[in-house]
């Protein structure tokens, strides 16, 4: 983690466990500025931008959305970690059809960082849907970058199809905030090998979508000048598989400068979820912090859903029971629903039906800004895995990096940390 102005550094870090386990993680990466307050003249750090990517886990095939239009770009992040070379293959389809490939080789234990721009440099102003295969398993992640309109970077974790078999008729945006000026564009990714038709349903509205096999459908709305105001959205499936959607929100203050950019996924429904939670203020996020949970039950009975907090150590400190009626969605502020500030720890989410949720953080930093991040949500692994893989890793010059695992056993594991450098090497980091 980087609190000065260090030169910076990037490559990815790994965790190595001493033996398989049912572990998860999480990727935290943020870019924070330095602010001179007037009247103590002392120097401060404002988390300007965060991006929480859950680690991906390794696959010859991944579909990423990407957004090339000016003030947008798609940063990837492939991470061979094999013993022989993986060759990758890039496939682009724009919304418009437009299709185009490229391919890389990535020795082993190497990454590669690169853009869709510099992927293809002549692709314009396009958005679209990214296939990324391989010859080898690899980590993938994605990041977009948006310039703020005041010469700052905002990241958000790139939409990224998840299958899960649970949801072939319909999908759940758990949590989508409407109105004060907000932009939203909806993306639907279809992953499968057959064309998705369906209708999106949201505030208020039917929207009709067709997605190609490996393509992307986006819908965005203007400025709304409504009060605020939280509900949920439904993709229902007419044809094909309900594709994997996506709320890309964009808040922007009179000034027309954007000061939040967030994601609301809608493959995060189960009966059992796990999460890192922290709302304890450092030297990154300092202000007014607060998670909250939002929970949507489009089952067919009520959903009693149990929540369990568990410290640092793995002991439980807190518990709570909520009822879920059918076809109603539940918003919870984990402070308040615990009593508890601040907090820290691991967060349990386990239902007796199918729920679909999400978890978010909203931070008001000290110059006034909101800026809302999601936090992944994962399932209890179904196979267990000596290795975690976090494909970004940045260093200075403003940027940080967290790493945060998650023991979703009963058994205790040790494992090691190491952060290596584009080729693979180890690097030798300072841990704050």
């Amino acid at each position: 983690m980087s609190i000065g102005p260090e030169p910076l550094t990037t490559g990815y870090s790994e965790v190595v466990l001493s033996e398989p386990a049912a572990v998860t993680g999480v990727s935290s990466h943020l870019f924070t500025r330095a602010v001179m307050d007037p009247d103590s003249e002392r120097q401060s750090r404002v988390l300007e931008a965060e991006a929480i990517l859950a680690a991906p886990e390794p696959g010859e095939s991944s579909l990423l959305y990407f957004d090339n239009r000016p003030g947008h770009w798609l940063a990837i992040s492939v991470v061979n970690g094999n013993a022989t070379a993986a060759d990758v293959q890039f496939r682009l389809l724009t919304t418009t059809g437009e299709t185009r490939s490229e391919s890389r080789t990535i020795e082993p234990l190497a990454k590669l960082d690169i853009g869709v721009a510099e992927l293809f440099p002549d692709l314009g102003a396009e958005q679209g849907a990214l296939r990324v295969t391989s010859s080898e398993s690899v980590a993938v992640g994605g990041i977009l970058r948006l310039d703020n309109g005041a010469g700052a970077t905002l990241l958000v974790p790139a939409p990224r199809a998840e299958a899960n078999a649970l949801l072939a008729e319909r999908r759940v945006l758990p949590a989508v905030t409407t109105g004060a000026g907000q932009r939203i564009a909806y993306v639907l990714l279809n992953s499968s090998a057959e064309p998705a038709e369906g209708v999106l349903e949201i505030d208020g509205q039917s929207i009709p979508y067709t997605v190609p096999p490996a393509g992307a459908f986006v819908s965005e709305t203007g400025g709304d000048t409504r009060p605020l105001a939280t509900g949920f959205g439904i993709v229902r499936a007419t044809s094909g598989e309900a594709p994997s959607a996506f709320a890309l929100v964009i808040a922007e203050t009179r000034e027309q400068r954007i000061s939040s950019t967030y994601v609301v996924p809608s493959h995060q429904e189960g009966t059992l979820f796990w999460a890192p939670v922290d709302t304890y203020p450092g030297i990154l996020r300092h202000g007014d912090i607060d998670v909250e949970l939002s929970l949507v039950n489009e089952g067919r009975v009520p959903a009693t859903v149990y929540l369990e907090l568990f410290d640092l150590d793995g002991n439980s400190t807190a518990k709570l029971e909520r009822i879920v009626p059918l076809g109603r969605r539940v918003q919870l502020s984990l402070e308040d629903a615990f009593g508890e500030t601040p907090l820290r720890g691991t967060l349990r989410v386990f239902s007796d039906v199918q729920v679909a949720t999400v978890l978010q953080r909203r931070l008001v930093n000290v110059v006034g800004d909101t800026i809302v991040t999601d936090m992944p949500l994962q399932p209890t692994p179904e196979t267990p895995a000596d290795k975690i893989i976090f494909p970004f890793y940045a260093n200075g010059e403003g940027a940080s990096t967290e790493m945060l695992v998650v023991n979703t056993g009963r058994t205790d594991h040790e494992g090691s940390l190491r952060v290596r450098d584009e080729d693979g090497d180890v690097r030798t980091t300072i841990l704050r």
